[in-house]
């Protein structure tokens, strides 16, 4: 306030009180601000703005204050992400070192508090309010969805010992990073629970625990009289279709040599509806399914077939996938570690939006036409040989698909089907016969021979950790080199 004399004539001075007018802009209020020496300590409201005190750990050097919440820029003594000042098996609740007890969720105070200071003690002990290591003893101490990992002491999805929490649509556990996944080959169901895998969906088809005739055996042996067969491996079904019309909608049928080693069956197996049927080789063998005439195998409309070390031999088709045009892939074949021979016309043929998967697959014949046929619908090759007298691929109006690390030969064809991808893959025309390619190409054996061509080793094949993981093992059993390695080509190691 301002004090300043009025004169006026003939009037008597007088000292009048004048109040500075308001400042009209920002700027001129910062400029009152400046010159009065305001600081801005105080809002219009009258509240007090907060004070910044650290914006690093540097700014906070008392030892019960050591670490700079940067939320508020105070100096606490700890914050979940930084437990340095508390003592071993606490937590941070309210910036303040606690006990774990006293955290509303405390197993997830301990297991926040175990990944921020690297410490295997995910579980709060209750009697003494500490964070300790989990146990094997107390199978509750990582929750239903963990197991303990007696190595580390920390809770994990699974372990070599227990994958308990692996079920339903993550049904293994991968070992390396001790976590649930789907199945992606057979031999990883098998060995959990006795099944095979629904190589569509990842998850495994289920045990013989989980419905009656779930896992069923097929065995071409003769019974002692009397004795009725149950799809037991102590009595079998003889054949196929019993198998098939005993077992639920989704099941496994294993497959087991026969007398003479072989299975002959005059019908063929259907596989219909929504089904999802896989055909299996027992452990250690490699039956043979035999037919004289019509397909063995039948994949129809909404149906996944899923074999895995047979040899499919004879029959005017060895396999046969017809989909639904409308819902394309719904319907499929998935081969692996399997032969398909001697067919008189195609050894496998797909049509309207089916789909076909091999791997580690061999299909030739002396006679017939294509090896594969695709009509209205997709395939995906890998490590597989397609050996043809005519053609070993037959595409018309394919969809999609690929062929990778195979051989597809015939000596009067070329591989013609382009919407599949063609990579390190051995095509070509050749005498087949004459080469020496193949062991004993007489006697249809399409396993490499003695002078197989060096290329299909030099063939750079690659491998790929996809949804379907490129196989580890050749058809027979044989390592293939260490992933990345200069592999063969084809479905045989040589």
């Amino acid at each position: 306030m301002r004090w300043v004399l009025v004169v006026g004539v003939g009037v008597a001075p007088v000292l009048v009180a004048c109040r500075p007018a308001a400042p009209e802009t920002a700027d001129a209020e910062a400029s009152e601000s400046a010159a009065t020496g305001d600081t801005g300590a105080a809002g219009s409201s009258g509240e007090d703005v907060p004070r910044v005190e650290c914006q690093s750990p540097s700014d906070c050097p008392e030892p019960n204050r050591p670490v700079c919440a940067l939320e508020t820029g105070t100096c606490v003594e700890c914050t979940p992400a930084a437990l340095t000042a508390c003592s071993p098996g606490a937590v941070c609740l309210l910036d303040t070192c606690s006990s774990c007890s006293d955290a509303p969720e405390p197993d997830a105070a301990c297991e926040s508090a175990a990944i921020s200071t690297n410490e295997p003690t995910p579980i709060c002990d209750p009697t003494s309010g500490q964070c300790v290591q989990c146990t094997e003893a107390i199978p509750s101490s990582c929750g239903p969805d963990g197991v303990c990992d007696p190595t580390s002491g920390r809770c994990v999805q699974c372990t070599q010992t227990d994958a308990t929490p692996c079920r339903g649509a993550t049904p293994i556990c991968a070992l390396d990073t001790q976590t649930c996944q789907p199945c992606r080959v057979h031999a990883e169901c098998m060995e959990r629970i006795g099944a095979g895998c629904n190589l569509a969906t990842g998850r495994c088809l289920p045990g013989p625990d989980a419905a009656p005739n779930a896992v069923v055996h097929v065995r071409q042996t003769a019974l002692p009289s009397g004795v009725l067969p149950d799809g037991s491996p102590e009595r079998p079904f003889y054949y196929m279709f019993a198998a098939l019309q005993a077992a639920p909608s989704d099941a496994t049928i294993i497959l087991h040599e026969g007398d003479d080693g072989a299975i002959d069956l005059s019908d063929s197996a259907l596989i219909q509806g929504t089904r999802a049927i896989a055909i299996l080789a027992a452990a250690g063998e490699r039956p043979t399914w035999n037919s004289a005439l019509a397909p063995p195998l039948l994949v129809d409309p909404g149906a996944r077939a899923f074999v895995r070390g047979l040899r499919i031999v004879g029959g005017t088709v060895g396999a046969r996938v017809h989909g639904d045009p409308d819902a394309p892939h719904t319907t499929a074949l998935y081969i692996d570690d399997t032969e398909i021979l001697d067919y008189q016309q195609h050894g496998i043929e797909a049509s309207a939006g089916g789909a076909v998967f091999l791997r580690n697959a061999i299909i030739g014949s002396h006679a017939g036409d294509a090896s594969v046929r695709l009509s209205d619908s997709s395939a995906w090759l890998t490590y597989t040989t397609l050996v043809s007298p005519v053609t070993p691929l037959s595409c018309t109006n394919a969809r999609v698909g690929s062929i990778r690390n195979s051989i597809v030969l015939s000596p009067s064809a070329q591989l013609d089907c382009p919407p599949l991808d063609v990579l390190t893959t051995v095509t070509g025309q050749t005498s087949l016969s004459e080469q020496g390619w193949f062991r004993d190409w007489e006697h249809s054996d399409f396993h490499l021979g003695e002078y197989a061509p060096p290329i299909l080793q030099q063939t750079p094949a690659w491998w790929a950790d996809a949804t379907l993981p490129d196989p580890s093992l050749d058809i027979d059993g044989d390592p293939r080199p260490s992933p990345r390695g200069v592999d063969y080509v084809g479905a045989d190691v040589r």
